[in-house]
Formats: structure tokens, sequence, C-alpha cells
């Protein structure tokens, strides 16, 4: 079973400013944080399998994204 962020789950999410993909999250899906102005920081694992077309769109603000 893959585990995933499904398409615009946090899209337009203006409270979201750091955000920590879990381990188990294998997918990020279209446009699932697009919009999200003031997130600054993503970090995800390595093993990450997919992030699809358009996931971090328009996220004008984000400035780093952490691989651990």
């Amino acid at each position: 079973m893959v585990t995933g962020i499904a398409r615009e789950t946090f899209k337009g999410c203006s409270d979201l400013q750091e955000l920590i993909i879990p381990n188990n999250v294998q997918v990020i899906c279209t446009d699932a944080f697009a919009g999200c102005e003031n997130l600054t920081v993503v970090t995800m694992p390595w093993r990450l399998g997919c992030v699809c077309r358009w996931a971090f769109s328009n996220c004008s603000n984000l400035k780093e994204v952490h691989f651990t």
C-alpha cells in the first residue's frame, strides 16, 4: 500500500509555516501544498518516491527543502 498526501490536501493553508513529511509517506500528489504562501521550510524523507508536478506551486516564501 502506498502512503501519500492526496491532491489539494493542504492547498492554500495560510497557517502552514514549516512542514515535516513523515518517513512513511511515499508520494506527494499534485497541488498538495499549492498556495501555502507562508510555508518557508520543508523536511522530507530521502526515500520519498514521488513529488508530483505543482505539489508546492505558488509557495512564494519556500526557501529551504531538507532531506533526512
